[in-house]
């Protein structure tokens, strides 16, 4: 069933491949449940119904990637878009959460009917190629250095921007070694390397914690007591509503908020998914992409199911490159 569907033969993978590829890829990605509630609780909804709004659209956008396209990518809010939406939207503009999710779901509306008039696809190709990979490869080197940044790897300076951190202290150390075993699983092509990079990191942070190594914050952070519950929180389900008559009191406001976020999540989108399709083979010998129309309508819809949730903007992911190393080839 799982290969006539997804073309398991067709794509040269099986089964047990896409499975640790498709594990791989939620741990890769799984920082988001717990990152997108605290940024977005700071416009006043309620942690634990982001958290399922986050949880849930996540989910049903990737579901629906899998089955509409095939692409092996996963969905989720996305990282930029989710401070859009915070930062400038809520407590920069002055609107609600509610106003906010409305524009959310107005945008993602718009980019659904561009998508399937063509206009996405035939703007994507006007884009040269070079260019197209040049966009990938700039958000791999803006998230290594969110990923050194949040290790503590790298600080702010206010003379040089950034400079090096505390290398001595446990949580950089921990970074550290944790990196070392992902290349040396990697160099010596250990099946599911970024996996098991991932696990072995997690546990010497699980012990080196316990041990009591660190100043002041935990190695591992703590799950806020809020999560652990029984309850699944809706409060946020349809928040946007009550927004929409906010949202159009200002016409000018609402499209310059519209046009920014079709802005960013075109090109977060189109730099996230023309780098893996490349890696999945699915490039075409004049440029084009095959499928692409069918990923982008994948992750319109998941823009929408987001704001029904009560999410900011549900994007592609580019850690889904870790599920990719590892031989993923299909939305499985």
């Amino acid at each position: 069933m799982f290969n006539k569907l997804f073309k398991l033969d067709e794509n040269k993978t099986d089964f047990k491949t896409e499975i640790i590829a498709g594990i791989t890829t939620f741990l890769a990605m799984s920082y988001i449940l717990g990152v997108n509630p605290g940024m977005l609780s700071a416009t006043g909804m309620p942690i634990t119904g982001i958290l399922i709004a986050t949880a849930f659209a996540s989910g049903i956008a990737c579901i629906l990637m899998g089955l509409i396209s095939n692409y092996p990518v996963g969905l989720a809010p996305g990282m930029g878009l989710n401070a859009i939406f915070t930062y400038t939207i809520v407590l920069g503009m002055g609107y609600s959460w509610n106003a906010a999710l409305a524009a959310v779901l107005l945008s993602s509306i718009i980019f659904l009917i561009i998508t399937l008039i063509g206009l996405r696809e035939a703007i994507l190709n006007a884009i040269p190629r070079d260019l197209k990979l040049a966009i990938g490869a700039g958000i791999g080197f803006f998230l290594a250095f969110l990923g050194l940044a949040n290790a503590g790897i790298i600080v702010s300076d206010p003379s040089t921007i950034v400079t090096l951190g505390e290398v001595t202290a446990a949580p950089v150390v921990l970074a550290l070694i944790g990196v070392a075993i992902t290349l040396i699983f990697y160099v010596r092509k250990v099946p599911a390397a970024v996996f098991f990079g991932l696990v072995v990191t997690a546990i010497l942070g699980i012990i080196m914690t316990v041990a009591g190594f660190g100043t002041g914050n935990p190695i591992m952070p703590t799950i806020p007591q809020q999560f652990i519950s029984f309850n699944l929180d809706f409060s946020v389900l349809g928040g946007f509503m009550s927004g929409f008559g906010e949202l159009f009191k200002d016409i000018p406001s609402l499209i310059l908020i519209i046009f920014t976020l079709l802005f960013v999540t075109f090109f977060d989108t189109t730099g996230t998914l023309i780098p893996l399709a490349k890696e999945c083979g699915l490039e075409k010998e004049d440029g084009t992409t095959e499928g692409i129309n069918n990923a982008f309508i994948s992750d319109a819809i998941g823009g929408i199911v987001g704001a029904i949730f009560g999410s900011s903007t549900v994007t592609a992911y580019v850690e889904s490159a870790t599920g990719i190393g590892l031989g993923g080839r299909t939305g499985l």
